[in-house]
């Protein structure tokens, strides 16, 4: 199993998906949380917030994780 060492902690790759789906689950979450316990909060203002932060989460999906190697010393 290939894993990534980040700062001298091995990820996995299962629990990197692991950890973006609980991080899409707290941030629409807390999303719908913050217009419905302070309703003067406009939509508009939350909503643009949310959905950059999903397309975060999707694009950390996708995109490599080691790009540009022959940077490193």
């Amino acid at each position: 199993m290939k894993n990534i060492t980040y700062y001298n902690i091995h990820i996995y790759y299962m629990n990197k998906y692991l950890m973006i789906l609980l991080a899409f689950l707290l941030i629409n979450g807390l999303g719908s949380l913050t217009t419905y316990l302070v309703p003067s909060i406009p939509k508009n203002k939350v909503l643009p917030i949310v959905l950059w932060l999903n397309m975060i989460l999707f694009l950390a999906l996708f995109l490599p994780s080691k790009v540009a190697s022959f940077l490193t010393i």
